[in-house]
């Protein structure tokens, strides 16, 4: 996988001067699976805790969580995309993110009105928008896997297909116990550093 606009150093340059929490001030985030992911997640400033002391690891992501992290990821880029969901509060914090969101073709609300931003995300939902926004971004989104080597490849819904064949391809998402890829299954917080952490790694931008 390659990204086009910009180079590794410029964007551990740019996650650098991001100002996250210390990973040690959670106390939930040893011992799991996914520490190492989170543990960037949280410095890097891709991820916030739940809490002060509390990050939450397999709590459900959401929809709010997962657009600010890709948003945080891209550069915080400005954004003044005039919103008409009833739901998203000026004051609030992810208020920007959606606004780059939406204006990017990463995320849409359920309406005109309604965005929905603490509903939990599924596994296809979160695929579609990571290669909605490695897409969007000069990403080389073209390699494919076949959903068919897991048990239930074929209950991907069709709009998110293409999303999964690329993300489990690159190793974003990979399968559960017994071969299961389980498409509607929801995404937890640890899944979301994860694949995050996945898929900076597979473009080479992590430092090592």
């Amino acid at each position: 996988m390659k990204k086009h606009r910009y180079t590794a150093a410029a964007v551990m340059l740019s996650l650098s001067m991001l100002t996250g929490a210390a990973a040690a001030d959670y106390s939930d985030l040893k011992p799991h699976w996914a520490e190492q992911a989170m543990e960037f997640a949280v410095q890097s400033n891709l991820m916030d805790g739940i809490s002060e002391y509390t990050f939450a690891a397999d709590a459900p992501a959401t929809r709010a969580c997962l657009v600010q992290a890709l948003y945080r990821m891209e550069h915080a880029p400005a954004a003044d995309t005039v919103l008409t969901f009833q739901d998203v509060a000026e004051d609030a914090s992810f208020l920007t993110a959606v606004q780059w969101g939406v204006s990017n073709g990463i995320i849409t609300g359920y309406s005109d009105t309604v965005f929905r931003p603490g509903t939990s995300l599924t596994r296809e939902q979160f695929a579609v928008m990571l290669y909605r926004c490695a897409k969007a971004g000069g990403w080389d989104v073209d390699a494919a896997a076949e959903l068919t080597a897991f048990t239930d490849g074929g209950s991907v819904s069709g709009w998110a297909v293409r999303a999964m064949e690329w993300a489990c391809a690159e190793k974003l998402i990979t399968g559960k116990d017994g071969g299961r890829l389980d498409p509607q299954g929801q995404a937890t917080r640890a899944e979301v550093a994860q694949m995050l952490f996945a898929l900076l790694d597979a473009a080479n931008l992590l430092q090592g």
